[in-house]
């Protein structure tokens, strides 16, 4: 009995500090991300949305791929390693989209409303022009709806 009791108390301690880890397991069995609350200063407003964040080859490629919805204040942030010139599609993307580049100091350098959805192999492609260390995804509509700028800020 004891020895049980012992064990309990063990695979408890364990786990609790698991619990992140196992999170993290079940969003992407669901064929989500783990999540991140970020916020986008305007010239205007403050705006919080919950982004999940791809931050390994593997994610960013995935994307929203196949996803059928996306409330106005959720995304998907994109981090990257380095600064470059960016290039994003639609592909296998079911819901329209707005995408935000951001340089390296969190600044946005490119915006672009409405990216269409696309189910056919050759998709448009959507580029940041400057170079850009963070894209975030959200709802179309997003940007016309928050007036988001170049130049406009994000936090995480």
């Amino acid at each position: 009995m004891k020895k049980k009791i012992i064990t309990l108390i063990i695979l408890s301690v364990l786990l609790a500090g698991c619990g992140e880890f196992v999170q993290d397991a079940v969003l992407k069995i669901r064929g989500k991300l783990p999540t991140k609350e970020i916020s986008l200063q305007t010239q205007k407003e403050k705006i919080e949305i919950t982004a999940e964040v791809a931050d390994s080859a593997e994610e960013r490629t995935q994307g929203l791929m196949e996803r059928k919805k996306l409330a106005q204040d959720e995304g998907m942030l994109f981090i990257f390693t380095d600064e470059a010139p960016r290039t994003f599609w639609m592909k296998k993307t079911l819901v329209p989209l707005d995408i935000i580049f951001f340089d390296k100091d969190k600044k946005a350098v490119k915006v672009i409303k409405k990216m269409a959805p696309c189910t056919v192999p050759n998709c448009t492609l959507y580029n940041s022009d400057k170079k850009a260390m963070y894209a975030l995804e959200v709802a179309a509509g997003f940007v016309e709806n928050h007036k988001v700028k170049v130049g406009d800020i994000v936090t995480f």
